[in-house]
């Protein structure tokens, strides 16, 4: 009510998305919501999740890409992808070995070996593990976090309790104490995601 800004919460919560999980799986800034305006890669994540689940219906668009017109479109978007991907590789592997106690998805990235020779996995391995991570977990995750919000907007009571735990936890003044073992410390923040992915579920 009253005057204020329309702010589209689920391209909010893909950009927040993309950005957590580059930071804390990738070690890479995306700066998805400081940037305004489309933001291009997140457009070219979508499209590559159309890409997969029609290909899924579909295998001949990945082998006949020349027949039409939409399926070269698609093979070009998977191409863009899987540069950016290389270059975002490259840069991980500039970082040199990581330590003992990295366990991000970077870290496991430069220590995954081939079972058999025991050397590195090729990087056609590695392009299609980070190119779905960002395409499927983006999206998933995005659109959880906006049904979430929608949910305790529309649930003042619900909303009150979840401010109270994350209050009484410290996590709204310190919010970068929060780390996976302290989620154990908010089981009304883990009853409201189960219960918002139950009546909405992502995947």
């Amino acid at each position: 009510r009253g005057s204020g800004v329309v702010v589209d919460m689920a391209d909010m919560c893909m950009r927040l998305s993309l950005d957590v999980m580059g930071l804390s799986k990738l070690g890479y800034d995306f700066e998805a919501v400081e940037s305004s305006g489309r933001l291009l890669i997140l457009q070219l994540l979508r499209e590559c999740s159309q890409e997969w689940c029609a290909r899924q219906v579909n295998p001949l668009r990945s082998w006949f890409w020349w027949a039409l017109d939409a399926w070269g479109d698609g093979r070009k978007r998977y191409q863009v992808l899987q540069a950016f991907v290389g270059e975002l590789l490259a840069d991980i592997r500039k970082r040199g070995p990581p330590p003992e106690e990295d366990t991000t998805l970077a870290a496991q990235l430069v220590r995954l070996r081939d079972p058999l020779t025991a050397r590195p996995v090729g990087d056609e391995v590695l392009l299609a593990e980070v190119g779905g991570f960002l395409a499927a977990g983006t999206e998933s995750m995005g659109a959880a976090l906006a049904w979430c919000l929608y949910c305790l907007a529309a649930n003042t009571t619900v909303q009150d309790k979840l401010v109270a735990e994350l209050k009484a936890q410290g996590v709204t003044t310190a919010p970068h104490r929060l780390s996976y073992e302290s989620l154990a410390n908010l089981p009304y923040l883990d009853c409201v995601v189960r219960e918002v992915l139950r009546l909405y579920p992502t995947g």
